[in-house]
C-alpha cells in the first residue's frame, strides 16, 4: 500500500494511480467534495481522514462558545446529539 498526502484533485490522483501497480492509500482531507466512489474510479484502494473528523467534530464547540461569548445565548443546546442515535450507532446496549 503506497500512500502520497497532498493529492488535491481527481486527476492528480488517476495520473499517480495509473502508474502504480500497488494499492493505494489517498487523503480525503485534501479532496474535499470528492466521495467514495470518484476516489475508487480513479484508482484509491484505501481512504484516510486524517484529522478531518476532529476538526469537524471541534466545529460546532468554536460556534457555540462564539453564541454564548458574543451574544450570550446558548441556542446551540437545541441542536444535541440524540443519545439513542449515537448509541445505535456505536451500537451500545442498554
Amino acid at each position: 500500500m503506497l500512500y502520497a498526502p497532498g493529492i488535491n484533485s481527481p486527476n492528480q490522483l488517476r495520473t499517480v494511480t495509473g502508474s502504480l501497480d500497488k494499492l493505494f492509500n489517498v487523503l480525503a482531507s485534501f479532496m474535499s467534495g470528492g466521495n467514495l466512489f470518484e476516489f475508487s474510479e480513479c484508482g484509491a484502494n484505501r481512504i484516510s481522514l486524517g484529522g478531518a473528523l476532529n476538526f469537524a467534530a471541534i466545529n460546532p464547540v468554536l460556534d457555540a462558545s462564539a453564541e454564548m461569548i458574543e451574544n450570550g445565548k446558548f441556542g446551540w443546546l437545541e441542536s444535541w446529539a440524540d443519545g439513542a442515535v449515537l448509541s445505535k450507532l456505536l451500537k451500545v446496549s442498554d
